[in-house]
């Protein structure tokens, strides 16, 4: 005997609503790209289990949330921004300066839900040894265009009062900047650049440079982040908080006495510096200034210091022509801190 309309219907709609339960814990998978970065090494150990026996802090946190987080690292840090463009990751650590001038300016609106830190002396104008910032008139200046370094020097120039043609530019990879430097250090053609860490280390570490100014001179200014395609958030959102909450369980562990020193290791482990730079990273960390609490990065994330920041970086990167749509003047970077405000 077959069944009677009425328990077909049961049937079909207990089937329904199982197949749809499904369908959403399947959402639940965010895709996070990083490169390598002290600010962004969390995302490295919070993958590692850490302590003998205990799961790692992500498996831990999307286990309670029933969701999924995947961690993809990228050896080039545009590659992974790319990525996010294209659709291929949810989320990526990226700079302010980047969140605007790539994502928005293809057209990809981006949440930020997590602010890292931000670069405290690891971003700098090196020049040679017993150069004044008055020595750089008429010179040009290697560093890769649109990038931190050359809102490095674009800052520069207005805290020490010159115009924007006191310096010319030279389009130079960052990460040969180090390269050309000390090779033409000792020539009769030396070069000032502005560059990143390590690379500026490697250059102090020559003996033969000056630093003419850093990001410590501008605190807050130089940001590091974490966006979510805003259209990837939906179906996301607790995936997106396991995500947040294992970033703040690396950063306790980061400054407990008992695995501080631990979690530098960690870091330096999967930093993929060389042996002989390996000790850098000490140097690195330190030049970094981390938002370690929940209440310390929700604090900065609704502050008008950070619109203003955001302001200003959109008016850098329409003086130097970085943007190719219609209307950057409507760029605006979201931010949201309802996801951190859910760490316990």
């Amino acid at each position: 005997m077959g069944f009677d309309i009425p328990m077909k219907t049961t049937l079909l709609t207990v089937g329904l609503a199982l197949f749809m339960s499904l369908c959403a814990h399947a959402q639940e998978k965010l895709s996070v790209g990083w490169s390598i970065y002290p600010g962004w090494q969390d995302n490295a150990l919070m993958g590692l289990k850490l302590e003998p026996g205990k799961p790692s802090f992500l498996e831990r946190r999307t286990k309670e949330a029933g969701a999924q987080v995947e961690i993809h690292k990228f050896k080039e840090y545009t590659a992974s921004i790319d990525a996010l463009v294209a659709g291929k990751l949810d989320a990526v650590t990226l700079t302010l300066s980047d969140a605007m001038g790539i994502p928005l300016d293809s057209g990809v609106p981006v949440t930020c839900i997590l602010i890292n830190d931000y670069s405290n002396g690891n971003d700098a104008i090196a020049a040679p040894k017993g150069s004044k910032f008055e020595d750089l008139k008429g010179k040009s200046i290697l560093c890769e265009q649109y990038s931190v370094s050359q809102y490095l020097i674009w800052r520069a120039l207005q805290i020490k009062g010159q115009k924007s043609d006191f310096v010319t530019f030279r389009n130079t990879p960052g990460d040969e900047c180090s390269k050309v430097f000390l090779t033409a250090v000792n020539t009769a053609s030396p070069v000032t650049v502005a560059t990143w860490n390590p690379h500026i280390l490697r250059i102090m570490a020559s003996g033969k440079a000056e630093l003419l100014f850093t990001s410590k001179e501008i605190p807050g200014e130089i940001v590091d982040m974490v966006v979510v395609r805003t259209d990837r958030i939906k179906g996301r959102e607790n995936a997106i908080a396991a995500y947040v909450k294992a970033h703040y369980d690396v950063m306790k562990y980061l400054t407990d006495p008992a695995t501080k020193e631990r979690a530098i290791r960690a870091m330096a482990s999967t930093s993929e510096l060389t042996p002989a730079d390996a000790p850098l990273f000490s140097e690195m960390l330190a030049a970094t200034h981390f938002y370690y609490t929940p209440e310390d990065t929700i604090k900065f994330m609704e502050s008008p210091e950070l619109k203003a920041q955001h302001d200003r970086i959109r008016t850098f990167l329409k003086e130097v022509g970085a943007f190719k749509g219609a209307n950057p003047d409507s760029y605006q970077v979201t931010f949201d801190t309802s996801f951190i405000k859910q760490v316990k």
